[in-house]
């Protein structure tokens, strides 16, 4: 009788420890966590748009002599988070070039900031396509939007992906504060249209569009160099720095536009005396102070 029911407890321990075993080893699904124990899934997209919306901390001046002093021994390689609204009403008389490219460069590296996101977002949506999966809702909707807002004409996915692998991506500072200088130099500084875009009005005039801040003038600078047709071989030698992972050199692109002013064939030439003037090319190599 006592052998027996040795017998049966050691059969019961073996039972028991090879349950124990395989539940510990079994697979957890979402129905065995409990719902606060659930991990949230961050996406490509879900990044984007929170950078997009992330708002921004503004300063504004009211003097040219305050906004020197904001970015007084700032060098082009490590730039602070400061977002100045708009160029202090005396800048036309008092400002100059390289206060405004410090001005201009914190708006131009966020907005590379965004364009990054944008584009990761992009290439997952890309992968989707290659793997032939389905997208949600949201993709569908962002994709859509980045059709329209980059004025992709191609009728199916395929071709639309390959219009938008050239033109969403960054945009090289120096080039934009090259353009911008050039742009300015001759009228001093239009404080509110500081990228010469032009787009016809309500009036029906083809006029300078004026904005009510630097970072939307920043921004609207980068969707015309991004989808605007006479930037077409800008956007091609872009995309053959792609693949060997090179800077956006501006001296390089700014020979990609030559279609962009057609009446003035030496704006290629005028744009390369800014960049050996004030030794420009180091612009494409600054970055944000990182923040402690």
């Amino acid at each position: 009788m006592k052998k027996n029911l040795i017998l049966l407890l050691t059969v019961f321990a073996i039972v028991l420890s090879f349950s124990i075993f395989f539940y510990s080893k079994k697979e957890v699904k979402d129905t065995d966590v409990l719902p606060s124990q659930k991990v949230v899934q961050i996406t490509a997209l879900d990044d984007y748009l929170n950078l997009e919306n992330a708002p921004l901390q503004w300063t504004d001046v009211q003097t040219t002599e305050e906004l020197e002093k904001l970015f007084e021994g700032v060098k082009f390689d490590k730039i602070p988070k400061i977002f100045v609204r708009r160029f202090p009403d005396d800048f036309s008389q008092k400002g100059y070039p390289v206060l405004l490219a410090k001005t201009l460069l914190p708006h131009i590296l966020r907005q590379n900031q965004l364009l990054t996101a944008e584009r990761n977002a992009f290439l997952v949506l890309v992968d989707k396509l290659k793997n032939k999966q389905p997208f949600t809702q949201a993709e569908e909707d962002f994709w859509n939007k980045l059709i329209f807002k980059y004025e992709v004409l191609n009728p199916d996915k395929i071709g639309q992906q390959a219009t938008l692998f050239q033109r969403l991506d960054r945009i090289s500072p120096s080039l934009a504060i090259a353009q911008s200088i050039e742009a300015t130099q001759n009228a001093k500084i239009h404080l509110d249209m500081p990228f010469d875009v032009r787009r016809w009005n309500d009036k029906k005039e083809y006029d300078f569009v004026q904005y009510d801040d630097l970072a939307s003038a920043v921004a609207d600078y980068a969707l015309e160099l991004n989808r605007g047709y006479s930037y077409l071989k800008f956007h091609m030698l872009r995309a053959e720095q792609r693949p060997a992972n090179m800077p956006l050199h501006g001296r390089i692109f700014a020979r990609g536009l030559t279609y962009y002013k057609i009446e003035d064939i030496n704006y290629v030439n005028k744009l390369l005396a800014v960049f050996d003037y004030y030794d420009f090319q180091k612009l494409d190599e600054a970055t944000f102070v990182e923040e402690n």
